[in-house]
């Protein structure tokens, strides 16, 4: 599953934010316990060299006496002193812990710990040292150090979910700043490859690389347009200037055959030129007529079309014609079905469709035309059961003039697939031709007004 752009931008603007706040606040934590931490046990040891110098100076008794003074007054530390054997000989520690450490350990470990004449289970950060036959042991009540570093936990935590909450805002406001004029972008260019030649992406005033893009694009769209209205003038001019000359050709040909004077071998000759010279006419006509539907924005002469009515139209126009070449039409049109369209242009579109398909249906079999509606608008489908065509060849058989090897003995111009797929471009869709297992399936995809056609079948369109 593709994840959006927008999307993308967002979860890594929110990743890059949480990790760095998550970052700072595992520093801030750990570099505060290991503060507290470092400064408890120096306190310990300080508490803990006062009283092994009170016994070096005062003996056994000397520190007994201190350390039971110490004991009585309020404070955060815990005093033991005691025989080899652990035996409780002063101090307001109940018992030798178990598992203590040397000196220099820096252990925590639970104490019971006197608090006015309350036994109270406490941990403290101790430190331990041999005074000649006994056992000294000074800590320092860590509840505090604790509840400090609990707090900072809680708020830690607390930042962490506001960073991430900031952090998902501020992702989601830049992706929407940046984001949105690709966005507008998108559906200006994707409003000019549905016929909307005129229209520009916009260029804003801060003049920053989207304005710059918007420029350059413009002025890509500004030069392909002049190439094209050169090579559309080009045909144009060549079409009509060997127009008049042919139809001139064409009907002195047929005066020419009219004449009683024409022997029977002239008259198959002249026949036979008579009737390239129409050829020769039907494909220049063609060009033009696409060359016009290309140029002018014939869409605003769009009204709703009814499918049901124009599909009955063309068959009924077909309808001999394909009963002569022993092909039955089935027509799979739901009622109601509208798209708003150029009807006449529509219409001779599915025309050369429909001819097509008994030019290249077998005889005995059906030709089916179908229509349903779709998200991107309305699907018109014609299928026959004729030899198909090859996938490789399917795109190229809608450029202009093409037929392939196997088409080249079935008259025609090379121009029905073209014009169909013009007409589809006029009204924002395309053409799609696909397998009908056996034969081919021709596809008109008529977008709606205001849908957006996709990147893909804008880029089929241009090919088209």
């Amino acid at each position: 599953m593709s994840v959006s752009i927008r999307r993308r931008l967002t979860l890594a603007t929110a990743a890059l934010a949480v990790g760095t706040v998550a970052m700072v606040l595992a520093v801030v934590y750990f570099a505060t316990a290991s503060g507290l931490r470092r400064s408890s046990q120096n306190a310990v040891r300080e508490e803990l060299a006062t009283l092994v110098e009170r016994w070096q100076h005062d003996g056994i008794q000397g520190l007994v006496d201190e350390v039971e003074r110490r004991s009585r007054e309020p404070g955060a530390f815990a005093y033991l002193l005691a025989s080899e054997s652990e035996t409780h000989i002063a101090g307001n520690v109940r018992e030798w812990p178990e598992g203590d450490a040397e000196q220099g350990s820096g252990e925590h470990v639970p104490v019971q710990l006197q608090r006015a004449d309350v036994w109270l289970v406490k941990h403290v950060q101790l430190e331990s040292v041999r005074v000649g036959d006994k056992r000294l042991l000074v800590g320092r009540d860590t509840s505090r150090n604790d509840a400090l570093l609990d707090a900072l936990k809680t708020a830690s935590i607390g930042g962490l979910v506001l960073a991430a909450v900031l952090a998902v805002a501020a992702g989601l406001a830049v992706s929407h700043n940046l984001l949105g004029r690709v966005e507008t972008m998108r559906a200006k260019i994707a409003e000019i490859l549905r016929g909307v030649r005129h229209e520009r992406v916009e260029v804003s005033p801060r003049g920053d690389e989207f304005d710059e893009l918007a420029r350059q694009f413009n002025r890509l769209l500004d030069e392909n347009d002049r190439l094209v209205e050169q090579v559309r003038e080009a045909t144009n001019n060549i079409a009509h200037d060997l127009r008049t000359p042919l139809q001139r050709m064409h009907a002195r040909l047929e005066a020419a055959l009219a004449a009683p004077t024409t022997s029977d071998e002239t008259r198959a000759t002249l026949e036979a030129l008579s009737a390239d010279t129409h050829r020769l006419l039907e494909t220049f006509n063609g060009l033009l007529q696409i060359a016009r539907i290309e140029g002018d924005d014939l869409r605003r002469h769009a009204s709703p079309v009814d499918v049901a009515s124009l599909v009955d139209d063309v068959v009924d126009l077909y309808g001999p014609l394909a009963e002569e070449a022993g092909i039955e039409i089935r027509v799979d049109v739901p009622p109601g079905l509208e798209v708003r369209a150029e009807r006449q242009l529509l219409g001779q579109a599915l025309a050369n469709l429909i001819d097509n398909a008994i030019k290249y249906a077998a005889t005995g079999r059906s030709i089916e035309i179908s229509a349903e509606r779709a998200d991107d608008g309305v699907h018109l489908a014609v299928a026959d059961r004729g030899p198909g065509i090859p996938e490789a060849d399917r795109e190229r058989v809608l450029e202009r003039l093409v037929r392939l090897d196997s088409s080249r003995s079935v008259t025609g111009t090379g121009l029905g697939l073209s014009f169909a797929a013009a007409v589809a471009h006029l009204h924002g869709g395309r053409i799609e031709v696909q397998d009908n297992d056996p034969g081919l399936r021709i596809v008109l995809h008529l977008s709606d007004p205001g849908s957006d056609p996709a990147g893909e079948d804008a880029g089929t369109d241009a090919g088209a």
